[in-house]
C-alpha cells in the first residue's frame, strides 16, 4: 500500500554552517543508495533576507518501496512520544493540498537522533500524502495509520 506519493526533505545551510555536514544528515534521513534508487539531490543557492548567501539542499524519493521504508525508519526513529505529538497536531501539520509537514531539529540529525521541532534551523520534510478519495478526512486516517499503528502494521492490515 502506498501511504505517500512523495517525500521532500528540505534543510537551509547559512556560511556558518558545514554544508559536508548538512549534506551527511540528508543522507542520514534517507539512508538509501541516492544513484542506484535516483534519490534527486538539488543544491540551490539563494540570498538571505540580510543578504547572506544560502545553499538549500532538498532531495526527493518518490518510488513506493522507498517512500515506505523511509516512513517504516521515521516511524522507529521518533518513537512513540513523538509520533503521538504528530497524530495530535495532524490537522494543523496538513495542508490543502494533502503535504503533511515535520520540522526536524538540525543539531539532532547531526548526532543521528530525530527530535521534532517547531522553530529554529531545521530539516524540512514534506509528505504527499497519498489518499483515496483525496480528500482532507482520507489523508487524515492515512497520518493516523502511519504514525499511529505504523506502517508495517496499516500495510498488513490491507493484506
Amino acid at each position: 500500500m502506498r501511504f505517500v506519493h512523495g517525500v521532500h526533505a528540505r534543510v537551509f545551510v547559512t556560511p556558518e554552517d558545514d554544508e559536508s555536514a548538512i549534506l551527511g544528515g540528508l543522507h542520514w534521513l534517507i539512508p538509501f543508495e541516492w544513484d542506484k534508487e535516483k534519490i534527486l539531490l538539488k543544491r540551490e543557492c539563494v540570498e538571505g533576507v540580510e543578504g547572506n548567501p544560502i545553499v538549500i539542499l532538498s532531495a526527493f524519493v518518490l518510488k513506493e518501496a522507498l517512500t515506505n521504508d523511509f516512513l517504516e525508519l521515521l516511524v522507529q526513529r521518533l518513537g512513540t512520544e513523538q509520533c503521538a505529538l504528530l497524530v495530535s497536531q495532524k490537522e494543523s501539520r496538513l495542508d490543502e493540498a494533502l503535504h503533511f509537514f515535520i520540522r526536524l531539529d538540525t543539531k539532532a540529525v547531526l548526532t543521528q537522533k530525530t527530535v521534532i521541532t517547531d522553530s529554529g534551523k531545521c530539516f524540512h520534510l514534506m509528505l504527499t500524502v497519498a489518499a483515496f478519495p483525496a480528500k482532507r478526512a482520507s489523508a487524515l486516517a492515512v497520518v493516523e495509520k502511519i504514525f499511529k499503528q505504523g506502517v508495517l502494521c496499516a500495510h498488513d492490515e490491507k493484506k
